[in-house]
């Protein structure tokens, strides 16, 4: 934590400095989720070091969330949070006491960005797959059907029988697919 609000292009210039520093020039970057809004990121604005982009479960705009993510999001306690992450954040953190400050930093990303427009998306040149899973519960497939058309060149696939966490849920088939 920086200090600063999150955001999907922090981030991105944060995995654009590692390529820097460890001397990559292009790389391939697959994302989950958030991962997938950094690659959709960096694929507008750092196009020259991806190589390729395999973008599942990520969202261009806000309205891409369905509405029940939403809600949850809006209503995500500090003991929701520490329930799911607590362990895993005080074992990483140096400070374990902070994790509400990054809950609602992570809300605010949620629920503002990303925010890319068609034109941005429609001017990606890098190679792109996007996939998901057709039991999405976190962002609407027509949204992630939305990017794909817009993206020229671009494969979409749907996966049957799974949804948000397949790379959690099924790496194999993950990868495969990948």
């Amino acid at each position: 934590d920086a200090g600063e609000m999150l955001s999907y292009a922090l981030m991105a210039e944060d995995v654009v400095a590692l390529l820097d520093e460890l001397g990559i020039e292009k790389a391939h970057v697959a994302g989950q989720s958030d991962g997938a809004m950094i690659g959709l990121h960096m694929a507008i604005y750092h196009p020259d070091r991806l190589a390729k982009l395999v973008a599942y479960g990520g969202n261009a705009t806000v309205d891409g969330l369905l509405p029940g993510n939403i809600d949850w999001l809006n209503s995500l306690t500090h003991e929701d949070m520490e329930a799911m992450v607590g362990d895993t954040y005080r074992a990483m953190a140096p400070d374990p006491e902070h994790l509400p400050i990054m809950l609602e930093r992570l809300r605010h990303m949620f629920l503002t960005s990303p925010n890319y427009t068609l034109d941005q998306l429609m001017a990606i040149e890098s190679p792109v797959l996007i996939f998901d899973g057709e039991e999405e519960d976190t962002v609407r497939i027509e949204h992630v059907e939305m990017i794909a058309a817009a993206i020229p060149d671009s494969q979409l696939v749907i996966l049957p029988e799974t949804g948000h966490h397949l790379m959690y849920e099924d790496p194999e088939r993950y990868l495969e697919t990948a």
